[in-house]
């Protein structure tokens, strides 16, 4: 014999789908281009809090790497108008120059990814 479900109210039923889900599904990878031989994008972290991480991919292959640790987040305001949150070039030496918009500061920061030390 089967069961017949209880009838609840409109928008009460249970759901698989929680916040927790659709926030791990927070936006997709945006902003691509090349710096040189390279391919760069922003990508979601919302299990950090919704910070857009930069990540670069050589062109000899390899996984992506990220750039910049947090709390960096590239992320403009100007997005909403279609500004993009960084840009790059090339250098003959010391690897790319990349240039990016800090969601905390909404200032520009300069950032030399193949210099030692953090950035």
């Amino acid at each position: 014999m089967s069961q017949v479900p209880e009838p609840t109210p409109y928008g009460a039923w249970p759901s698989p789908v929680d916040a927790a889900l659709v926030a791990s599904h927070d936006g997709k990878p945006e902003y691509l281009g090349a710096v040189g031989d390279e391919l760069w994008w922003t990508a979601p972290r919302p299990e950090e809090g919704g910070r857009r991480a930069l990540l670069r991919l050589r062109p000899e292959g390899g996984p992506a790497e990220c750039v910049l640790p947090p709390p960096w987040n590239a992320r403009s305001r100007v997005i909403e108008y279609g500004g993009v949150p960084w840009a790059g070039i090339p250098r003959p030496a010391g690897g790319p120059l990349i240039v990016f918009t800090h969601y905390a500061d909404q200032r520009l920061h300069a950032f030399e990814p193949d210099a030692p030390g953090p950035p």
